[in-house]
């Protein structure tokens, strides 16, 4: 489960294209209130071609600092300044060059969408949620404030803040501040309302121009932007999203040296082994999937998990089930030797035993787990699922030869809702093992 909820994805969809143009403006104002790493680099960005302007107002130390951010301010109601900056923020490029050669004789109450101020400078903006052209709109504002409280015979300084060149900054800002370890939902947050709304506006690099041994970061950003405009439920910190099954929670990726593996743990806790007990563990899950016409085989392991009372991971063991000289997964094993198990009890050395007697003897399952460290800590507690591990991989052709256009990410969509069809269907119940066919 996600461990906040989103600040700008509403409850519901309801009227979403008449608020979405604010949406995107307050989304983005409160951005550079909370990120002031963010609010420098948009600046500068806005100041690069006047770099006199950007040296006076940062390179020396102000006694009384004088900044606002305000939205949907008056022009007529902006406090006094003596330079202005005019900024473009749609999905079309602003002709700077023609900026100041409009007329505009009666302009009304204007509103630009957000107005910033920095001393003596102030900045104005008006966004669009697409590609219309919003340059009349933004030099009307301009002449307002100029009216009012500018310098008589000043003109405006036109900027193009393309949404483009602006998540490309919000998005190395974030990686940034990821990499040093800070918290940053708010822009991680304004990163995903800008994939499920116009995905193209994002610094990404479909599949099929990919270097997947180089570029695993982009890979991983294509995908997580996919997870995104699909609206699957998306796992915070990991690659994946929420199932739909009582048996197994998630679905994960991982891009490896040679493909997507796409990944599930069924009856990764005890609550959900319950769901698919069974006297031949291996049998109960499909041996192929289709995904995209496509088959591949599917890769069936057990997987042992031993978390903390808290439910915090602590090691696994992972194998074939030939691994196996008895099945653990039986009804009656099942319900004596996983969940919770108390060392001042004697429940360690029962599943001491157990183990030794289960597993073959080439299968250190000790060295594996740990378990003479576990044992000389001053843990009580340890919970035991007995679970398994299923997982395929996507070859990167295949990947290459559905994502091709970076404007279009709706085929990597497509593939994702596939593995989770396929996936959630994968387990055979015990009722349909002799009659179903292993392929899904």
């Amino acid at each position: 489960m996600n461990s906040h909820l989103s600040y700008f994805k509403p409850y519901s969809k309801t009227d979403r294209e008449y608020q979405l143009e604010d949406d995107l403006t307050r989304a983005f104002a409160l951005c550079l209130k909370r990120d002031p790493l963010l609010l420098h680099e948009v600046l500068k960005y806005i100041m690069k071609d006047n770099e006199e302007i950007y040296n006076r107002l940062f390179n020396q130390k102000k006694k009384d600092p004088d900044f606002e951010n305000d939205i949907q301010r008056r022009a007529k109601d902006v406090e006094e300044f003596e330079i202005l900056f005019a900024v473009s923020l749609t999905g079309l490029r602003l002709d700077v060059d023609k900026f100041n050669s409009y007329n505009a004789e009666k302009v009304g109450d204007q509103r630009p969408d957000m107005y910033i101020r920095a001393n003596n400078v102030a900045i104005i903006f008006e966004a669009k949620p697409d590609d219309r052209d919003c340059s009349f709109q933004l030099y009307k504002q301009t002449v307002d404030a100029i009216a009012n409280k500018g310098v008589e015979g000043m003109k405006p300084i036109p900027v193009d803040l393309n949404w483009r060149d602006l998540m490309e900054m919000v998005v190395r800002v974030a990686n940034f501040e990821n990499t040093l370890g800070l918290s940053v939902p708010l822009v991680n947050d304004f990163i995903n309302l800008i994939k499920r709304h116009k995905h193209n506006w994002l610094p990404e690099i479909p599949f099929n121009h990919l270097d997947f041994g180089n570029d695993v970061l982009k890979a991983n950003e294509r995908l997580e932007t996919a997870i995104e405009v699909g609206e699957f439920e998306a796992i915070k910190g990991r690659l994946g999203f929420e199932m739909n099954t009582n048996w197994s929670r998630e679905l994960l990726f991982e891009f490896t040296n040679t493909g997507l593996a796409v990944i599930m743990w069924p009856a990764n806790t005890k609550t959900q082994g319950k769901h698919i007990l069974h006297e031949k563990p291996g049998v109960i899950f499909s041996n192929s999937v289709q995904i995209l016409g496509k088959e591949y085989s599917v890769e069936k392991l057990f997987h042992i998990k031993i978390s903390d009372s808290y439910a915090k991971y602590i090691s696994s063991l992972n194998g074939d089930y030939e691994e196996l000289k008895s099945n653990i997964f039986k009804s009656n094993n099942f319900w004596k030797y996983s969940g919770r198990k108390d060392r001042n009890l004697g429940q360690w050395d029962e599943i001491e035993t157990f183990f030794d007697q289960t597993f073959e003897s080439t299968f250190d399952w000790r060295e594996k787990t740990n378990w003479r460290k576990l044992e000389k800590s001053n843990m009580n507690r340890i919970l035991i699922s007995f679970g398994h591990q299923v997982r395929i991989e996507i070859p990167y052709e295949d990947l290459r030869s559905i994502d091709t256009d970076k404007e279009n990410v709706q085929p990597v969509v497509d593939l994702l809702t596939e593995c989770k069809n396929k996936f959630e269907n994968i387990f055979i119940t015990s009722e349909d093992i002799a009659t179903k066919t292993v392929s899904v």
